[in-house]
């Protein structure tokens, strides 16, 4: 990954003091194949976890089911090519997972969705386009879609279903669209944040008015890793890394206001965002100097404790189910990692 561009800017947040938690945690391995679990996304409904991942070694999008977060069921969705880079998952209402993925032998979008036993896939946009994809399905199953078009360096996004998806250039005052995220408020109005590459900023595009409207926010010098999430009281939240430092924003007060929760160090890592039916953020992230999966939670006083979860995590997704238990799929140690508190 390279290296995190740094500047004068200072949060004026107090950092939170790391802590070990109390807490118990099981850690397991889901696949143990060899360069196994990059780009790992999970998803959980109806008390079965789903996480989508890619296979290095053989270039192949896989995909992992489990219905006691122990014994996982392995199935290889797309092997034509190399593809399954930016695997990106969603779970609708009925429980059918939704991915979209980079396939990067034809540069193409893709997407891939399962219907009892069958999957079925499709491209979405062809011609340079589909990395940093992120994924949302809404309650009738339609899907929207963020990505990174490569042609122009541009933020574009897709709604549809299988075969039939409607694309819209979002941000083209490019380079736009690294490390997109994407998130659908109770409304099905669409939330998405990315990093605008020449500016070094974080943005964020929103059709809350009814068209899309873009804005810059601030922290400057962001690397492109960005993550999304929208609370139930529809207070939007975005993590970031800037400065070497992880930062969390929100809109509770109407604009957005940043806070620092954790020193990371100059690197560009992935990140993971889920809130709590209450409205607190959980962000899973790695801490490069340490070699380590970290989890941060925000408390109901507004302090961030943060959770030392395991090696690795340099690729990692977190979702949070409806009894308040949290789900954490890492790529470390060669393999695709779980975690369940």
């Amino acid at each position: 990954m390279p290296a995190m561009r740094l500047s004068s800017f200072v949060l004026a947040a107090v950092l939170a003091a790391a802590s070990l938690s109390a807490e118990t945690w099981d850690l397991s391995t889901i696949d143990n194949a060899a360069k196994t679990g990059q780009y790992a996304s999970i998803g959980t409904r109806f008390g079965r976890t789903h996480v989508a991942y890619y296979d290095a070694s053989k270039q192949d999008l896989k995909y992992a089911f489990t219905d006691d977060d122990k014994n996982w069921k392995i199935e290889i969705v797309d092997s034509n090519g190399d593809v399954g880079q930016y695997a990106s998952i969603a779970v609708d209402l009925k429980g059918f997972p939704h991915i979209s993925y980079y396939d990067a032998t034809n540069h193409d979008l893709k997407y891939a969705v399962k219907i009892g036993t069958t999957w079925t896939i499709n491209v979405v946009d062809a011609g340079f386009a589909g990395q940093f994809t992120s994924i949302a399905v809404d309650a009738e199953h339609r899907v929207y879609i963020s990505y990174l078009d490569m042609a122009n360096w541009d933020l574009k996004y897709a709604y549809g279903k299988a075969g039939n998806w409607f694309i819209t250039l979002i941000d083209a005052a490019g380079p736009v669209g690294f490390g997109s995220s994407i998130a659908l408020d109770a409304k099905e109005q669409i939330h998405i944040s990315y990093n605008d590459d020449a500016a070094n900023k974080v943005r964020y595009a929103t059709n809350v008015g009814g068209v899309f409207s873009t804005t810059t926010l601030t922290p400057t010098s962001v690397a492109q890793p960005t993550a999304i999430a929208v609370d139930a009281l529809g207070v939007v939240h975005i993590a970031i890394l800037s400065n070497g430092l992880l930062v969390h924003l929100d809109n509770a007060s109407g604009n957005f206001v940043p806070e620092t929760v954790d020193e990371v160090g100059p690197e560009e890592y992935d990140l993971s965002m889920a809130t709590t039916d209450d409205g607190r953020a959980l962000i899973t992230y790695y801490h490069p100097e340490k070699a380590e999966l970290r989890l941060a939670r925000k408390q109901q006083g507004g302090t961030w404790t943060i959770d030392h979860l395991d090696a690795g995590g340099t690729y990692n997704a977190v979702c949070i189910d409806k009894d308040g238990r949290i789900r954490i799929a890492h790529y470390g140690s060669d393999s695709l990692r779980f975690a369940i508190n």
